[in-house]
């Protein structure tokens, strides 16, 4: 579903185009209402946020870390280290 939708502040931007088509396709959001901020420094939340909608991934219902889940291997002495 795509749906058109533009920002007071990107009027005259370079990436305006850009911008308004991964709205349209509800990759990239606002900042706020009416203003995207497209100069603004992008966060790593919102880096990710950005990457998770472009994948198309989804969360589990189970959100919680779980370092008992991480990935580990076993060294000489027995113990279980991460790996990652």
């Amino acid at each position: 579903m795509e749906h058109n939708k533009t920002f007071k502040d990107i009027q005259g931007h370079w990436a305006k185009e850009e911008i308004e088509i991964m709205v349209a396709k509800h990759i990239a959001k606002g900042k706020v209402k009416d203003n995207f901020a497209p100069n603004d420094i992008i966060s790593r939340a919102e880096f990710t946020d950005l990457i998770v909608r472009v994948l198309g991934l989804e969360g589990s219902e189970n959100n919680e870390y779980a370092p008992e889940k991480a990935i580990t291997s076993d060294n000489n002495d027995g113990n279980k280290i991460c790996s990652g």
